[in-house]
C-alpha cells in the first residue's frame, strides 16, 4: 500500500494488524436514475447495462458488496460493521461482511457510541512481545 515502508514488521516482530469500520443503514438504493460512483447506470451504464432494472441492479450491487468485504478478510483484514438506524438487528448482509462478532446494531445515538467503544476497545488492546 501508499504507506507499506512505515507498516512493514520490524525484524522478529508480527505484521501490523487491519481494520476497515464500516457504518451504514444498510440500505441498497440503487435505481437506473440515481447518480452514484458509476454515473447514472441508465446513461453511463458504469455498473451494469443501461436496461438492467432496478431489482437486478441491487443484486449486481449487493453482490459486489459482499466481495468486496470477502476480498478484504482474505487479506487478514478485521472489518467491523455498524448498522445504524435499521433496527435492533443487524441485516444478513451486512453480517455476512463482517468479520465475525464485529457487527454491531445501532438504533439511537447511545447504542451508536456503545458499538464504536467497543470497536476501539478491540482496535486498541495491544500486546507487546518480543
Amino acid at each position: 500500500g501508499l504507506w507499506q515502508s512505515d507498516t512493514t514488521p520490524w525484524p522478529g516482530n508480527n505484521p501490523p494488524n487491519r481494520y476497515i469500520v464500516f457504518m451504514t443503514d444498510g440500505l441498497l438504493n440503487t435505481v437506473q436514475n440515481s447518480y452514484y460512483q458509476y454515473g447514472l447506470n441508465r446513461h453511463e451504464a458504469g455498473a451494469a447495462a443501461t436496461a438492467t432494472s432496478n431489482a437486478n441492479l441491487t443484486t449486481i450491487h449487493a453482490n459486489r458488496f459482499q466481495a468486496l468485504c470477502e476480498a478484504a478478510k482474505a487479506k487478514n483484514i478485521t472489518v467491523f460493521v455498524v448498522a445504524f438506524d435499521v433496527g435492533s438487528t443487524v441485516p444478513t448482509a451486512l453480517e455476512d461482511c463482517a468479520t465475525p462478532g464485529y457487527a454491531y446494531a445501532a438504533t439511537d445515538s447511545a447504542t451508536l457510541e456503545d458499538a464504536f467503544a467497543s470497536i476501539a476497545l478491540e482496535i486498541t488492546r495491544l500486546r507487546l512481545s518480543q
